[in-house]
């Protein structure tokens, strides 16, 4: 029986409150009680499936979306996201780097030394150049009565200066903080200067990790709930993929930078995998030698001011020779020293060079889904071969299999509401 109606004379004066009856192996839910006359009732009742094929339903197999147990890896999409956000953040320092510092590198050619070479500042690489005072002062020594016969001495020793530039390759600063050979006086071409520079080879491998600073301890903290975003020094910052993370403390950073030329590959490492890599350069260059972009080189003015007091000598003597060398020299060293800007990082940029930052941005949900647990369930989307035997349950696909149903003993109307009843979620006590 669905839905019977059971008649019961009843001697009592008090109007009977019954909930639920039990009759013939079945409970039944008591909808309505209606006095017919006197102590006559009739006690309409619907048969109450969950109760009566209790044991049935526990054992059959089932595929379950929902039950009460802790998860804390399977969004619960029934609930709604806040439109707020809020934002956490770790810091991390970045060894061997620093603005206030870092490295000063001439690339130069010489007879004796070649390559990369690490020098004490920007004044060291300024010194290497000679003045034209010190020229002129070196080449006046040498002048006698027959100015013609020390022509070729005047040119050589501009030319001189002309194989300084020719030489210098580049010059940078880095504010890698990068090691070197022991210094030594550097030859510049055929130039044995006084500056001291230690040679630079290969590139050095930079690393520290950075904590995630994640909002949440169960699925929250993955997307669309959480975003991350990690702040690269000298590069800025980019975003980090949440499912290449999720469930980490730290990311590892390495920085590769090359001691010849200032540029590096970085990676951000998770689990020893590489989740994002970019090549930058940190060299600041100096507008310096040959390769720089100074108008004219040194050696094409070492000619013009050599033309200029040959020029003088030849139609004003020796004091015309110093007036037509000094205003061509003097317009070439001008240009050096302007061009020759130093290198740095300044405001901000100088403030964080060194620092590592880890954000995360997260939008929570409406409600806390531990606090629903206990009468909404939690995600499980798993296969049972039983139910559990309290609690909230909600299945997909519910089916009371036909080889559990006994000839007479259920109906398929009970049938089809057992398994309506399990795909929209029952509690079970």
């Amino acid at each position: 029986m669905i839905d019977p109606v059971f008649i019961l004379s009843l001697d009592t004066e008090v109007f009977p409150k019954w909930s639920e009856v039990y009759f013939d192996d079945r409970y039944y839910f008591v909808n309505d009680i209606v006095q017919v006359h006197d102590n006559l009732f009739e006690i309409h009742c619907h048969v109450d499936v969950l109760a009566t094929w209790k044991s049935l339903i526990l054992n059959t197999p089932a595929f379950v979306e929902h039950y009460t147990h802790s998860n804390n890896s399977i969004p619960d999409q029934r609930l709604g996201i806040k439109a707020t956000a809020t934002r956490s953040e770790a810091v991390a320092t970045l060894p061997n780097i620093d603005s206030t510092t870092g490295t000063y590198v001439l690339n130069i050619t010489g007879e004796n030394n070649s390559g990369a070479y690490k020098v004490a500042n920007l004044i060291s690489i300024m010194d290497i150049m000679p003045t034209f005072s010190d020229i002129w002062q070196d080449i006046s020594s040498q002048f006698t009565s027959d100015w013609l016969e020390n022509l070729s001495l005047i040119f050589g020793n501009f030319m001189y200066s002309g194989d300084v530039s020719k030489n210098i390759r580049d010059a940078w600063w880095t504010p890698w903080e990068l090691s070197a050979d022991t210094p030594h006086r550097l030859q510049i071409g055929k130039y044995q200067s006084d500056v001291l520079g230690g040679a630079l080879e290969g590139n050095v491998l930079i690393q520290q990790s950075v904590s995630i600073p994640w909002q949440f301890s169960d699925w929250r903290n993955s997307s669309p709930y959480t975003k991350i975003f990690l702040q690269l020094p000298l590069v800025g910052t980019v975003p980090i993929s949440v499912s290449d993370v999720y469930g980490l403390d730290s990311l590892y950073i390495l920085y590769s930078v090359s001691k010849i030329d200032g540029s590096f590959t970085v990676y951000v490492r998770a689990n020893d995998k590489d989740i994002y890599s970019t090549s930058g350069d940190s060299a600041c260059h100096f507008l310096i030698g040959k390769g720089g972009a100074v108008t004219g080189s040194i050696i094409g003015t070492g000619v013009k001011t050599a033309l200029g007091i040959a020029a003088g000598v030849a139609t004003g003597g020796l004091g015309g020779a110093l007036a037509a060398a000094g205003s061509v020299a003097s317009g070439a060293f001008s240009l050096m020293d302007t061009g020759a800007t130093g290198g740095g990082l300044s405001g901000a940029t100088a403030a964080t060079v060194g620092t590592i930052k880890c954000f995360t941005i997260c939008h929570d949900t409406a409600e806390n889904p531990h606090n629903i647990a206990a009468i909404g369930g939690e995600p499980a989307l798993i296969s049972m071969n039983t139910l559990p035997s309290s609690g909230y349950v909600q299945t997909r696909g519910f089916s009371v299999k036909a080889d559990q149903i006994s000839a007479g003993a259920i109906t398929m109307q009970e049938i089809e509401e057992i398994n309506s009843l399990l795909d929209s979620g029952i509690y079970i006590e």
